[in-house]
């Protein structure tokens, strides 16, 4: 898993930080994205176990959850029915 080959490096530096992109679906389940929602919800509570092992090796490790983003993928939630 790339966090963990990458956390390792961070370590021997003293330090660094990891930023993984999840949705706001991890908070605000879309209707009909369930394995969508969960594995965004899955991303926070990665973001939360990495946070607190690799606290100790200085590296930081923050999740970040955007909006909605008009895409083809999201179209049934914001196109007009």
């Amino acid at each position: 898993m790339l966090p963990s080959t990458l956390s390792l490096e961070m370590a021997k530096r003293g330090g660094g930080s990891i930023v993984i992109v999840s949705s706001i679906g991890a908070y605000s389940p879309f209707p009909s994205l369930g394995p969508y929602n969960v594995s965004k919800t899955a991303l926070l509570g990665l973001t939360k176990n990495l946070a607190i092992e690799l606290a100790e090796w200085n590296v930081r490790v923050n999740c970040l959850a955007p909006g909605l983003i008009k895409t083809s993928f999201s179209r049934m939630l914001w196109e007009d029915q």
